[in-house]
């Protein structure tokens, strides 16, 4: 089974596991309604987490199905990925960006404007939602 833009083959088991979670109602957007799903999610995320951030079993334990954590989390694609990168990057230097508007928290910081850096070799989606 091939998925075709920038992704490989998948492993056998992928298709089975699929029906398999389709079946219990995999609409994640409630766990409520996608106990299953939802625990998969987390589970895939926090190894994917691990694979960047290599903290220990503990920590894995400990977090990867706790609600009150998020190690990240699954999105239609990379457009939508960098968007919310964006977005998060812009709270994380503007704190109270989100509350009171760009504008503002850019004033408070002293700052008269933002920029984003990035190689030529970003995602068009970046240039498009700067």
């Amino acid at each position: 089974v091939m998925l075709g833009h920038m992704s490989g083959a998948l492993p056998p088991w992928t298709v089975p596991m699929g029906r398999l979670v389709q079946s219990m109602h995999a609409n994640v957007v409630k766990t409520e309604t996608a106990k299953v799903a939802t625990a998969v999610e987390r589970e895939t995320i926090a190894m994917l987490h691990r694979v960047f951030f290599q903290r220990d079993d503990a920590f894995y334990r400990r977090t990867a199905q706790d609600r009150t954590v998020c190690l990240g989390h699954a999105t239609s694609g990379g457009t939508t990925a960098n968007l919310e990168a964006l977005w998060h990057a812009r709270n994380v230097a503007f704190p109270d960006a989100e509350k009171r508007g760009l504008s503002a928290a850019l004033r408070s910081a002293g700052c008269d404007d933002a920029v984003i850096v990035t190689s030529t070799l970003a995602h068009y989606s970046v240039s498009q939602k700067a």
